[in-house]
């Protein structure tokens, strides 16, 4: 056999191999492919329920404050003897704080009892002398004359015991003016005078800060203060914990440089942790009366002329499978965003059902399947 002809019958063989691999469908029969539901995108819905209000969580920052903090100071100039706190130094009401030099006001105070002592005797003599010409005026053994001089005399003699017993008062209240005593339980803030200082009335020696009770104050907008309401529970935020504070009051006057207005809250509970100048986040629920609904982040695309747009799943009347649906765009309103949702108005309806996410997977006219639950 000549070797043209062995090539010729192993060409024929290997193409004869090919055509029995080769699937026994035509290559010219054309499928028409059936419209089932394993052919359809699966989405997740999400129903729209439709509702008259929504619910805004409003943060303002404030700051501990101690409910009444005194610069305190002495009535009265004098020497400064001696201070018996520092600054931290935590005090209970009426401890004594300071004291000025006194050694003058005790010699005017031995001086002004010893006057006193006088005139209770001149007084006590006089009385006496009184009561005798009294009795002598009545035996007609004495003239009226005598018995008005005896008069005068115990009149005269108990002005000046009143006198003298007022002079004692006042250098006792000097002597107790000299003693500086905290008026409230708190802490020491500040000391600005040591010992040995001529002090003058009214200058500062220390500053005591109250630590028993402790307030937020918090500068608010007027619409958001005009809807609290006094003696409401409100929770704050302060460092890592939260603590609680009744609303004691809302100061009727608008900041000039913030525009908002002060509102005072007293916190309750242990505070002992707590500092004045500390940072409090107040959290506040505003209502707002407008129709709308939630819908999730996710389900919410970009639309035109700066609104949004939600895909809307329409049943598809070409699929009996109740799952099955067409897209829809929807133009919407975003009103308020929260972390994870948002409340919108627009062309949804009470019922609707839209695409929950995977937006980017869809586009309108689409038929999908919903398989995720709603």
């Amino acid at each position: 056999m000549s070797k043209p002809l062995v090539l010729s019958l192993l060409a024929i063989s290997i193409v004869g191999l090919l055509f029995s691999l080769w699937p026994t469908r035509s290559v010219y029969t054309t499928e028409i492919a059936s419209p089932d539901h394993g052919d359809l995108l699966p989405i997740e819905a999400h129903s729209v329920h439709f509702e008259n209000e929504y619910t805004v969580l409003e943060h303002h920052a404030g700051r501990v404050v101690a409910r009444r903090t005194s610069e305190l100071g002495f009535e009265r100039s004098g020497r400064l003897e001696r201070v018996f706190v520092d600054i931290g130094a935590e005090v209970e009401s009426g401890h004594l704080l300071a004291i000025l030099d006194t050694r003058v006001l005790r010699a005017s105070e031995r001086e002004a009892v010893a006057r006193l002592q006088q005139a209770t005797a001149r007084k006590e003599l006089a009385r006496r002398t009184h009561a005798r010409r009294r009795e002598l005026q009545r035996g007609n053994h004495l003239s009226s004359q005598h018995l008005d001089e005896a008069q005068a005399e115990l009149e005269i003699s108990s002005a000046e015991r009143s006198a003298a017993r007022a002079a004692l008062e006042r250098i006792r209240l000097e002597l107790e003016l000299s003693e500086l005593r905290a008026p409230f339980a708190g802490q020491v803030a500040a000391r600005s005078l040591d010992e040995g200082t001529i002090v003058a009335p009214g200058r500062s020696v220390l500053r005591l800060v109250e630590s028993a009770e402790l307030e937020v104050h918090v500068g608010l907008p007027t619409a958001t203060a005009a809807k609290l309401e006094v003696g409401g529970l409100f929770h704050f935020e302060i460092g890592r914990n939260l603590h609680s504070g009744v609303l004691r009051s809302v100061v009727a006057e608008v900041e000039a440089s913030s525009r908002t207005i002060l509102a005072i809250f007293e916190l309750e509970g242990d505070v002992t942790e707590l500092n004045t100048g500390d940072l409090a986040r107040l959290s506040v629920e505003q209502r707002q009366p407008t129709r709308g609904a939630w819908l999730p982040i996710a389900a919410l695309g970009e639309g035109r002329r700066g609104l949004w747009s939600a895909f809307a799943l329409v049943p598809d009347p070409a699929n009996h499978d109740a799952k099955a649906h067409r897209v829809e765009r929807r133009q919407i309103e975003v009103l308020h965003t929260e972390a994870n949702r948002a409340f919108i108005r627009g062309t949804l309806v009470d019922g609707d059902r839209v695409i929950a996410a995977g937006l980017n997977r869809v586009v309108p006219g689409q038929r999908v399947r919903i398989e995720a639950p709603e």
